[in-house]
């Protein structure tokens, strides 16, 4: 067996379920709840690495999972792994590991249905529907269409790209 470099997956979260299914060598995978989007410091959404942490897991900084509980599995072959939708997930693959991976949205539909909600509460809309009250029907539409865990990354993706709305410039009204 050839020794290598392992490969790197850097602490991030996705925007779906998933499966990995690991066929030869192994994998190490560090899992974390959704809820610790904050401490992982994620990139701005819309941006090349929107869903990735800005923290470097080995760096110089304090490793910050030490800080919050999460899970650790060696894959071997023959393991399936689930990954729920937002979970944070760190992935080291030494050379010669290969992995399937099936990932699958069950929220799409209404993810795309609430679309129009969203656009609102963000005022990017012209429908005489106060963002305010756009936004209360967004959050309350969302909580009662998904699970909580989903909606809570929705929701923090949501207010993070209401912040980057709130920076830019709006243009003046004649």
């Amino acid at each position: 067996e050839k020794d290598g470099p392992a490969r790197i997956s850097t602490l991030h979260y996705d925007l779906s379920e998933g499966l990995i299914l690991q066929l030869s060598g192994a994998k190490r995978i560090l899992i974390f709840s959704a809820n610790h989007s904050k401490e992982f410091r994620p990139h701005a959404i819309h941006t090349p690495f929107d869903r990735q942490s800005k923290l470097e897991i080995g760096g110089e900084e304090k490793d910050p999972l030490q800080k919050v509980q999460g899970y650790q599995a060696v894959l071997n072959p023959g393991d399936v792994l689930y990954l729920p939708y937002g979970y944070w997930h760190y992935i080291e693959s030494p050379y010669g590991s290969v992995a399937i991976t099936a990932r699958w949205n069950p929220y799409e539909d209404t993810i795309r249905r609430l679309s129009n909600f969203k656009c609102l509460a963000l005022g990017l809309g012209n429908t005489g529907i106060p963002p305010g009250v756009a936004e209360v029907l967004y959050k309350n539409v969302l909580k009662s269409s998904v699970p909580e865990p989903v909606a809570k990354v929705l929701l923090q993706r949501f207010y993070a790209e209401k912040e980057e709305c709130s920076k830019k410039p709006r243009p003046s009204r004649p």
